[in-house]
């Protein structure tokens, strides 16, 4: 044994003598020659406990994390679903937005016929009566309709806005995913 063998053995035991039977220069704690960590894969070595319990972790994880990746791609398709449907859903209720606001500027223009047709009426004083009568009966219930369609067509607008900042709220989530 060489003075700088024995020097590197006191502070580092499983330091071999270059060229040695039990492992060349480096060699493990099991002093079997080589590498001591052979595992499964190795020359007839037995699997630690330790090691078992290493690669039983490792497939834990990796289980895991297959388990979230499938959940997260779930969970991603899903809102991406339900943005679409809420796109489609939006579309849909502009097209019965168009459809109330061309009622609406029918009864505006009707409201002012009546009243104008209300105005001009010149004939007995009866028929003017009965006119006047039937053009404020008329006229009340194309406001209460204009009303009616104002209220409509602002909860359609309403609908409108929440679906669509939903769907960007969903493709927003979807795209952190």
């Amino acid at each position: 044994m060489t003075d700088a063998w024995a020097t590197a053995w006191r502070f580092n035991q499983n330091h071999a003598p270059a060229g040695s039977p039990i492992g060349g220069e480096f060699a493990s704690g099991g002093g079997s020659g080589g590498s001591g960590s052979k595992g499964a894969g190795g020359k007839g070595g037995k699997v630690t406990v330790h090691q078992a319990h290493v690669a039983h972790l490792q497939h834990v994880a990796h289980v895991q994390h297959a388990a979230a990746q499938q959940a997260r791609a779930t969970r991603k398709a899903a809102l991406l679903k339900q943005a679409k449907a809420d796109r489609l859903k939006a579309a849909q209720l502009e097209v019965q937005l168009k459809a109330l606001e061309q009622q609406a500027k029918k009864a505006v223009a009707t409201a002012k016929k009546t009243a104008a047709a209300a105005k001009s009426a010149k004939a007995g004083p009866h028929p003017k009566k009965t006119l006047a009568h039937a053009t404020t009966t008329a006229h009340k219930k194309a406001t209460a309709t204009h009303l009616t369609l104002k209220q409509r067509i602002t909860a359609l607008q309403g609908q409108i806005k929440g679906l669509l900042s939903q769907a960007r709220a969903d493709e927003l989530q979807a795209a952190r995913l």
